[in-house]
């Protein structure tokens, strides 16, 4: 389409212009002729655009593009684009201006358009978290006191089929567990919304962890875990959590699809820069194996090889899919080769960041999992009768943390809301506060504000126990000034080690000398 003209005099009135610009306002020749700019321009530009001719098109004989609106003959009111340039006499003095313009509707009309569809898409996103956010709490909330009264139940002495159905409870809440979790990673990736920490890699401690945790598994099918670490990698920078995450993920499916021989852990050095190292971690099985047409599928977001291993092995498919998110956002990639029968490798590569000093070296050997007991045997030996605060508003999942407490030996008090929490820490000190974050009447965050300003809350240790497990809500937890976190379902373990590393620590800081 045929950009518009228009000259007018140095006082407005239009002198000439072209069938393009008369068109676009609706005026005929004549009529046009009759007219002058502020009868074809809305009075709340008029200011605008004298500025712009003293400023612009006097001094430098042109303004740059610039936005306004024009009104039709019949009164309708739309936005264009235009440039002004100044037209000088013989003797140099300004004479007239001339400018190009350009009809912007339609643009407009795709910038509202667009604004909107990022409005509605970040609202559905919005909305989106916050109901991952509540299914997250509602699903964990439940679980809690599934896992906890199952090891209320064993504690107390059951039979041995009491004890394999106990045991059956707890995988199934596990798994369903592993699944929200999965479900919530992979939702948190895709928005673009997970940060990687930095923080100090030892390769061979993680390697170590991934065995403690394979272990089990392993072991009661008669499989081999074993380990090949590169000796010569330096020392490393990344995330550790997620690095170990993308191991586990690739750990767990070897395991779950190798019903005899071996599974092995391989960390390698594939290249590397002046600052950076890249990283392969690779599992390998002797399990069923898949056909080639098959390994691209298994790293797309619920896929499986077929309907026949999902009946046979379970799972959601979910793990691969967010290695590789995972991969992919440290820079690097994953893949998989495998053959029917004959077992698969599957891959996934990070860049690290070198870090200062010597890698620590230590044993490829796996350590066994710590005793659970050993918190408790300290807590019950060594810290008897300490005061600890439990607020929680869930009644069952109340139960069940005051029946742990109990157990170790620690005198409890209970609050339902942080109402009762800030008024209790007002009438007497408590060497630990347990804080559910998530309740009536006033929230656990809240009431960490209000007991932090109370004599006996200021030096307080508070743990939140919530079912917001979001990296963001940990955040939120240490602003309010809570100094640890403990995400629902957690178990006697659990409690009892977090319990135990801060009842220690306050007796450090209160340690003459210190």
């Amino acid at each position: 389409m045929m950009d518009a003209f228009v000259e007018v005099a140095m006082d407005g009135r239009i002198l000439d212009f072209n069938h393009a610009y008369r068109d676009m306002l609706g005026y005929s020749d004549d009529e046009l002729r009759r007219l002058s700019y502020v009868d074809l321009t809305p009075s709340r530009w008029h200011a605008m655009e004298a500025k712009i001719v003293r400023d612009e098109v006097l001094p430098f004989d042109r303004s740059r593009v610039y936005e306004k609106e024009y009104v039709r003959k019949d009164g309708t009111v739309f936005p264009v684009e235009l440039r002004t340039f100044l037209l000088r006499d013989l003797h140099g003095q300004p004479e007239a201006m001339w400018a190009i313009v350009r009809d912007i509707t339609r643009r407009k009309a795709v910038e509202v358009a667009l604004l909107q569809a990022k409005a509605d898409a970040e609202g559905a996103a919005a909305a989106k978290s916050a109901f991952l956010a509540n299914m997250s709490h509602e699903v964990r909330t439940p679980l809690s006191a599934i896992v906890g009264m199952t090891a209320l139940l064993r504690r107390d002495g059951v039979s041995s089929q009491q004890a394999e159905r106990l045991e059956h409870i707890e995988e199934a809440a596990k798994h369903l567990l592993n699944l929200l979790n999965g479900i919530l990673d992979l939702s948190k990736i895709e928005a673009g919304k997970v940060e990687l920490e930095a923080d100090d890699v030892d390769i061979q401690s993680l390697v170590r962890n991934a065995v403690a945790m394979l272990g089990p598994r392993a072991q009661a099918k008669g499989l081999a875990l074993e380990t090949r670490v590169d000796p010569d990698l330096p020392a490393l920078r990344g995330d550790p959590t997620r690095l170990l995450q993308g191991l586990l993920n690739f750990g767990n499916n070897a395991v779950k699809f190798t019903d005899q021989g071996t599974v092995t852990i391989l960390v390698e050095r594939v290249d590397s820069t002046p600052d950076r190292v890249l990283v392969r971690f690779t599992v390998d099985d002797t399990g069923i194996g898949l056909p080639p047409e098959q390994i691209a599928r298994l790293f797309m977001p619920f896929e499986q090889a077929d309907a026949s291993i999902a009946r046979r092995y379970g799972g959601t498919g979910l793990g691969l899919a967010i290695t590789r998110h995972l991969a992919e956002l440290m820079q690097g990639e994953a893949g998989a080769k495998s053959e029917p029968g004959r077992g698969s490798s599957f891959w996934f590569t990070a860049w690290l960041e070198r870090a200062a000093g010597q890698p620590t070296v230590r044993s490829a050997a796996p350590t066994a999992p710590a005793d659970q007991m050993d918190a408790e045997r300290i807590l019950a030996r060594d810290h008897a009768g300490r005061r600890v605060l439990l607020v929680e508003d869930d009644r069952i999942n109340q139960a069940v943390a005051r029946q742990f407490l109990d157990h170790l030996g620690l005198t409890v008090d209970v609050a339902s809301d942080g109402i009762d929490a800030v008024s209790m820490v007002a009438e007497r000190g408590y060497d630990v506060i347990l804080m559910d974050v998530r309740m009536p009447n006033l929230d656990g965050l809240e009431a960490t504000r209000l007991l932090r300003a109370l004599p006996n809350g200021e030096s307080a240790t508070v743990i939140a126990m919530t079912a917001n497990a979001f990296p963001e809500d940990r955040l939120r937890c240490r602003d309010a000034g809570m100094d640890d976190f403990l995400a629902k379902p957690f178990d006697a373990k659990d409690l009892a080690a977090v319990l135990v590393k801060w009842l220690e620590r306050r007796d450090a800081d209160s340690a003459p000398g210190t």
